[in-house]
């Protein structure tokens, strides 16, 4: 159960992704994030009251906000380095990253996977540097070495979002995460204050931003679900896999080529959830 979840957060933070990369060619990346995180919690609360959910106990709200905050530092350090730096360096470091952090996390709890299941975790880590890698465009403005060290900081804090996140208590429901995207929604609005930016959204492309947060919304929710039910290395690395489903997307609706990279990481993302599974 706990790889169905997995795979479920990575197919649902995939199209998350495709729909949010099609909104922000129309307004810029941080507007896209609030709005569709906006919508996101909106629905949350709305489960929340629908189902009567208990309140939790107060660690779980703190350790939800200290997720958001993680989560939200990772997303700001990723955008800023894919725009002054090389998008082919900061991506893959900031997947893989972000993948094994949580991954020795698992190591010191005690967790101990069988050899099917490392098997698998090495097929996945270069079908993520192949499957996020893409060419830099125009002039760069910085180096490679500042790209890693951008790509570096982002994957330790989506690292530690997937580590916070997953020791809420099981009581807790989806509270945490509640909390988390509140914290989030507020930590992105003081940076675009802090920029002197606006956040702006057209009605034609509230649909759009619906679906972007809706799908974000349900793969924290899968992961969460997920890393309840099996070991944080597992879980991880599966869900890390989530330029998987954005890659096919991209080549069915706006029939983009896919290069010999991309077509690797996805063999090699398939190989690596069959040995996972029978792990």
């Amino acid at each position: 159960m706990a790889v169905i979840l997995a795979a479920l957060s990575s197919l649902l933070y995939g199209v998350g992704d495709f729909t949010g990369g099609l909104a922000s060619r129309k307004i810029s990346v941080f507007s896209v994030v609030f709005f569709s995180q906006t919508f996101g919690v909106s629905a949350a609360l709305l489960f929340l009251l629908l189902t009567h959910s208990q309140i939790p106990l107060l660690q779980d709200l703190v350790l939800g906000a200290a997720a958001g905050i993680f989560g939200s530092a990772g997303l700001l350090l990723l955008y800023k380095g894919l725009a002054e730096t090389q998008a082919a360096v900061i991506s893959p470091t900031s997947g893989v990253v972000g993948t094994v952090i949580p991954t020795l996390f698992g190591l010191l709890l005690g967790e101990m996977p069988s050899t099917t299941l490392w098997i698998g975790y090495i097929l996945c880590i270069p079908a993520i540097v192949f499957l996020a890698y893409e060419r830099s465009s125009g002039s760069l403005k910085t180096g490679v070495n500042r790209a890693l060290l951008l790509g570096f900081l982002a994957g330790l804090g989506f690292g530690a979002f997937f580590i916070v996140i997953s020791r809420t208590g099981k009581d807790a429901g989806i509270w945490p995460l509640f909390a988390a995207r509140i914290t989030s929604l507020g930590m992105i609005f003081l940076t675009v204050k802090a920029r002197r930016q606006k956040l702006k959204s057209g009605r034609a492309l509230l649909p759009l931003l619906l679906l972007t947060g809706l799908s974000d919304m349900g793969a924290n929710i899968a992961f969460l679900l997920a890393s309840r039910r099996g070991m944080l290395i597992l879980v991880s690395i599966v869900s890390s896999l989530y330029p998987a489903p954005t890659v096919l997307l991209a080549m069915i609706i706006l029939k983009q080529k896919l290069g010999p990279l991309k077509i690797a990481g996805l063999l090699l993302a398939c190989a690596g959830i069959a040995f996972i599974s029978l792990g």
